[in-house]
């Protein structure tokens, strides 16, 4: 029991301390004007809410109601990183490019899943990339393409994959906008992977199993 132990709060502690040592950041730009966001920094509108940095306001001719990056890990020790745009808008044509970073991942290997839906008046493409330092775009994980809004411009896209790759590395969302005039935007994209605690959790599971199936044969005996 107490090897059991050992095994659970050693991942856990492995997870936080990944946690301990990210650094989460948001940058918008029009390929001019760039700004860019530090998460618990002053200056980012989700200021005192840890593990999400958002902005209001404008950058060139765009403007945000509100978009926010987030890195939050569920009960279940599922990790996920995600940009969530409400309603940004052009008074020109022109590109807007969105990405949001975080360092310090260290599970691996292990699965990523990739999500992402919403519309747009114009189109959209979503990246996610994988590297060693904060923006760093070494790696391409996922590749949405082009998801111009079709039918009430609506769109969506899902995928699945594995991350194997030296420890410490970051991730990198990207979310290009393509708007020709006066439009609109609105999408929500994440990717969620396991942290190690989950990791250790299975281990445990699998470990636990092995000993009631040996005290079962021992007493079949």
């Amino acid at each position: 029991m107490n090897k059991l132990k050992t095994l659970f709060i050693a991942g856990c502690m492995t997870a936080f301390a990944s946690a301990a040592n990210a650094t989460l950041m948001l940058e918008l730009s029009d390929g001019t004007t760039t700004k860019t966001l530090t998460d618990e920094v002053i200056g980012e509108a989700a200021f005192g809410t840890p593990g999400v940095v958002g902005y209001v306001g404008s950058v060139g001719t765009w403007t945000f109601s509100f978009t926010a990056g987030s890195s939050l890990t569920s009960t279940d020790f599922l990790k996920t990183l995600d940009i969530s745009s409400l309603s940004t808008s052009s008074s020109a044509g022109g590109t807007l490019t969105i990405r949001l970073t975080e360092t310090g991942y260290t599970n691996s290997p292990a699965p990523f899943q990739v999500s992402v839906g919403g519309t747009t008046q114009g189109s959209a493409s979503f990246e996610t990339w994988m590297g060693t330092g904060a923006f760093d775009q070494a790696e391409l994980l996922y590749d949405s393409g082009d998801l111009t809004g079709n039918k009430v411009n609506e769109f969506s896209d899902s995928e699945g994959g594995n991350i194997d790759t030296a420890n410490p590395y970051s991730l990198t969302l990207v979310a290009a906008i393509t708007h020709t005039g006066l439009q609109q935007t609105s999408f929500d994209f994440e990717t969620r992977i396991p942290e190690p605690a989950s990791i250790a959790l299975l281990g445990l599971g699998l470990v636990g199993l092995g000993a009631v199936s040996r005290r079962r044969k021992s007493k079949i005996k």
